[in-house]
């Protein structure tokens, strides 16, 4: 189905609006669009995205250049006055507020006060390891490692489902944001999440460590899609490294990182390495 906003000329307007605000904010001009493969949009197509022109499937390829979603609705842009962009804004009201409304969920997972006591205990700091750009279809491995912050919080009277969110630099420098839940069932942690703002979806099983780890270090598998790939799925790490820890002190941690890049890890990386075959994506404009 074709999106809402692009069925009318002032809805396609205003998304053309909001992408050259992006544009101004990241101090870049439409030429980046032009000709970058896979999509190889021409000269004459980004005009006229700017004039109102835009198609569904211009529209997708602008956003997986830009590695942004983009609508009519300017509360999913940038905001230049508050410094934070939507997504931002979204991660600090899950923070805040958490999910709502999960009676059903509770009910059909069994999930009761005792066992939500026991996900409450794994709440903390983390950074989660997995591997990006292994293709599907070749079968070779990338040596690039995601690296994210992620913070398990407790239930709250107001959210009684433990919740997260995450967050790491993409590949364009732009902060990509998680948020989701998160439950514990006999040694298994299962978080079911999203990219925010987006219907893109993130969805991990993991189980502890053992011997030799700390007690909430986990290994496991992450699955899901985003504009980039139609399917991807790795193997990965959730390392604890603490309850009151700022995300700034990781700072030259996080994001996409070569191997190389994270020698202080290496005990962590050679494990990953041996599971390496459970790794593989899909590009979304491969099929």
């Amino acid at each position: 189905m074709r999106r809402r906003e692009l069925q009318s000329k002032e809805g396609c307007l205003a998304i053309a609006q909001r992408i050259t605000e992006h544009l101004n904010k990241g101090g870049l001009n439409r030429k980046v669009l032009v000709r970058r493969p896979p999509h190889n949009l021409s000269d004459s197509v980004v005009n006229k995205v700017f004039q109102g022109h835009i198609s569904e499937r211009t529209l997708t390829a602008v956003e997986l250049i830009l590695d942004t979603s983009f609508s009519a609705d300017s509360d999913d842009q940038p905001q230049l006055e508050s410094g934070r962009t939507a997504s931002e804004r979204s991660a600090q009201d899950a923070r805040s507020n958490g999910p709502r409304d999960f009676g059903y969920v509770l009910r059909q997972l069994d999930l009761n006060p005792g066992r939500i006591a026991d996900s409450d205990a794994l709440s903390g700091k983390y950074l989660l390891f997995s591997y990006i750009g292994s293709d599907f279809f070749s079968g070779a491995h990338s040596d690039k490692i995601a690296v994210t912050w992620v913070e398990l919080r407790k239930s709250t009277t107001q959210s009684p489902f433990p919740f997260f969110t995450a967050r790491r630099p993409g590949s364009g420098g732009q902060q990509m944001i998680f948020e989701g839940l998160y439950y514990e069932y006999m040694k298994s942690l299962f978080m079911f999440g999203h990219i925010a703002k987006t219907s893109f979806s993130r969805s991990l099983s993991l189980i502890p460590m053992g011997p030799g780890y700390h007690r909430h270090d986990r290994h496991g598998i992450i699955a899901g899609a985003s504009f980039f790939e139609s399917l991807f799925v790795s193997n990965c790490f959730l390392k604890w490294i603490g309850d009151e820890v700022p995300w700034r002190r990781y700072r030259d941690v996080l994001g996409e990182r070569q191997e190389s890049e994270l020698a202080s890890y290496s005990d962590l990386l050679e494990f990953m390495r041996e599971r390496r075959n459970l790794t593989a994506s899909i590009a979304r404009m491969a099929g």
